[in-house]
C-alpha cells in the first residue's frame, strides 16, 4: 500500500502547474482507494476463505500475488506514465497508453498470473 501511495505522490510531482489541482484530486482518490478499498477487499476475501475451508488458502494466495505484482509492475514506469498522461491532457489529445509502458505492464502482470496458475495446477489446487 505504501508503494501505491508513492505512485500517486509521483503524479503530483510530475504534474505541470496548470494541472496540479487535478493531480491532487487524483492523488486523494488513489489514497482513499489504496488505504480503504484494498484492506476492505482483502477482509472480504479472508472472510470468504474462512467460510469455505475447502480451498486451503487458494484465494488468499492469488490475491497476495496480485497485491505484490501491481507495485512491481507500476513503479519502474510511473514517471513515464504520468508524463505521457499530462502531455496528452495539455495538448487535448485522446488519452492513450504509451506502448512501451503497456508492454511492460502486460508482461509483468501476466507472468505472475501464469506462474500462480501453473503452481496451482501442478499442486492440484485448481477448483
Amino acid at each position: 500500500m505504501i508503494t501505491m501511495e508513492r505512485f500517486s505522490a509521483t503524479g503530483l510531482d510530475e504534474a505541470p502547474e496548470e494541472l496540479r489541482d487535478r493531480a491532487e484530486d487524483m492523488r486523494r482518490t488513489a489514497v482513499r482507494v489504496v488505504f480503504a478499498g484494498f484492506p476492505a477487499l482483502f477482509s472480504v476475501v479472508a472472510l470468504l476463505e474462512l467460510l469455505d475451508g475447502e480451498r486451503e488458502g487458494l484465494y488468499l494466495f492469488l490475491y497476495s500475488v496480485t497485491a505484490v505484482s501491481m507495485p512491481v509492475a507500476l513503479l519502474p514506469f510511473r514517471r513515464r506514465i504520468y508524463r505521457h498522461h499530462f502531455a496528452q491532457l495539455l495538448s487535448g489529445e485522446e488519452i492513450t497508453m504509451d506502448r512501451v509502458a503497456s508492454v511492460w505492464l502486460c508482461t509483468t502482470l501476466l507472468v505472475p498470473v501464469l506462474a500462480a496458475s501453473a503452481l496451482l495446477a501442478t499442486a492440484g489446487g485448481t477448483p
